[in-house]
């Protein structure tokens, strides 16, 4: 889930804050509870959310996370009235 201030594969972590690599045991894009925590956090906190976009351009084979992904949007989004 690319909650953030995600801009492009093509930038250095994908335009998320260089700070987020600093966080123990962290897994970008996985099922990773650090990731996730961070995710849920920004979802809520982060700031106006003017578009959500699940995913884009996700090549890995993680089920659960792509779940998790879904299961955010559907329950802890479903109240903002984002497109």
């Amino acid at each position: 889930l690319r909650i953030g201030p995600y801009i492009s594969g093509e930038w250095t972590y994908g335009g998320l804050p260089v700070w987020l690599n600093q966080i123990p045991n962290i897994s970008f894009r996985s099922n990773n509870d650090a990731w996730k925590r961070l995710m849920q956090w920004w979802s809520k906190n982060g700031g106006p959310i003017i578009v959500a976009q699940i995913e884009n351009e996700y090549s890995g084979n993680d089920h659960a996370y792509v779940d998790w992904c879904g299961s955010l949007v559907n329950n802890e989004l479903s109240s903002t009235e984002i497109p």
